[in-house]
């Protein structure tokens, strides 16, 4: 005779082999079509400095800039995001792809290594460290417009530009090699060659897996774009599918224990 639990355990296997079977195609999940929307506001530009407080390069707008991400009719939770192509054209609506450091199209059709994104992905963050640091929100909650506000009264918007924003900027370019036109030298500004730097030798102490990286591509329609990466790290489908598959199986073995417990 077949023990009532033998069916159980057979169950519980069938599971878990789907559970795994959609955990691993949670790297397609993490690369579905999406569209990026540009936000009206960006805090303001920035001119890389040669050192001497004599500008050198041109004068470009920094971010984080707002957006809005939307995969598949549905609207990402973060809004704030820094560009990774400051050689390329921005256009409001741009469509492409989705994914992390790891599994961005940008490092599958060998446009840009893992390295490269996961430099860029900690200087992003830690623009959020040097916000805690000053006593600054940096924050949209529209993907619209951005609000920033200094709760020490001692921080001006140009002086965070001049000091954090701005060089993270740049140097985000320059570890991804898409400086924009003219500025070519920027690691003659000591603050941006100091965040190289510190991108260089602290990138693998961060953990960036849930950072979502736009990436455009480019359409006969739209030939032009550029592609961007979010400020603040949110959970990736495969990360959220795997943490529902171990609360599931939790569950289920609590359930096992109990039903084993029962008298028969």
């Amino acid at each position: 005779m077949t023990s009532p639990y033998c069916g159980f355990t057979k169950r519980l296997i069938v599971l878990s082999i789907c559970l795994c079977g959609l955990l691993a195609f949670s790297t397609t999940l993490s690369a579905n079509t999406t569209t990026f929307v540009v936000g009206q506001d960006n805090l303001g530009s920035y001119t890389p400095n040669n050192g001497s407080g004599t500008a050198e390069g041109v004068s470009e707008p920094v971010g984080p800039y707002a957006g809005v991400l939307t995969i598949n009719g549905s609207v990402q939770p973060n809004y704030l995001y820094f560009c990774l192509t400051g050689n390329q054209y921005l256009d409001t609506t741009e469509s492409g792809s989705v994914g992390t450091p790891t599994t961005s199209a940008l490092v599958t059709s060998n446009v840009a290594t893992t390295q490269q994104l996961e430099e860029a992905a900690f200087l992003a963050s830690y623009t959020l460290t040097e916000a805690v640091l000053d006593h600054i929100t940096l924050k949209s909650t529209d993907g619209v417009h951005i609000t920033f506000t200094d709760t020490s009264g001692y921080t001006s918007t140009g002086t965070f530009i001049s000091s954090v924003l701005g060089p993270i900027q740049d140097a985000i370019w320059y570890v991804m090699g898409t400086l924009p036109a003219g500025d070519s030298n920027i690691l003659n500004d000591p603050v941006i060659s100091g965040l190289v730097t510190l991108a260089q030798t602290s990138y693998l102490n961060d953990s960036d897996n849930n950072v979502q990286v736009f990436t455009f591509v480019p359409t006969k329609d739209q030939p032009t774009g550029q592609s961007f990466i979010s400020v603040n790290p949110v959970p990736e489908p495969g990360t959220m599918v795997l943490f529902g598959a171990g609360a599931l199986l939790m569950g289920l073995g609590c359930i096992r224990r109990r039903m084993a417990r029962r008298p028969r």
